[in-house]
């Protein structure tokens, strides 16, 4: 493997055979939380409201032991958010996860919200575990997993396999 970077300002009295100086660079990793090892391992994350717990009986996706799971919440209009804030490049990145519900409308719902923006709304139940995928715009996002009731409903949302993935 060989680097090559001409010199176009002229000489430069600083370099050696074979090394390649670089400057501003930054560095946006992938994050990817499956709730496996019964823990939250993503940085920046947070709860609002009650928190969401770590479930190992109900089973994750893809055969995985562990997801989250959102709290029992009880009277209307109660809701409880799991969030995760993240740097994302100039090119924007993708968010994707899988979800399982047995939410009902009126009762309650489930919303995931990008920046404050409502970009995914569930209000039935699933059979399984479903995918989305949306994507992030560049620089701060806040990513917000809002499980909440309407007028008392009794149901619940499970998350596994979150992941932020940036664009190059």
């Amino acid at each position: 493997f060989q680097v090559r970077a001409p010199d176009v300002m002229g000489a430069d009295e600083l370099s050696s055979p074979g090394v390649v100086r670089v400057d501003d660079v930054s560095f946006y990793p992938a994050i990817l939380e499956d709730f496996e090892g019964g823990r939250i391992a993503v940085k920046n994350a947070e709860f609002a409201g009650t928190p969401w717990s770590l479930d190992a009986t109900s089973g994750g996706a893809d055969g995985s032991s562990t997801c989250l799971k959102s709290p029992a919440l009880f009277g209307s209009n109660s809701s409880s958010k799991f969030k995760i804030t993240v740097e994302v490049p100039p090119m924007g990145g993708d968010l994707a996860f899988e979800y399982r519900s047995k939410v009902w409308m009126p009762e309650d719902k489930f919303v995931v919200k990008i920046n404050g923006n409502t970009v995914a709304l569930v209000s039935s139940p699933t059979s399984g575990w479903e995918s989305i995928e949306r994507g992030l715009p560049q620089g701060t996002s806040t990513v917000e997993f809002e499980y909440a009731t309407v007028t008392g409903g009794k149901g619940s949302v499970w998350l596994d396999n979150i992941r932020i993935t940036p664009r190059w």
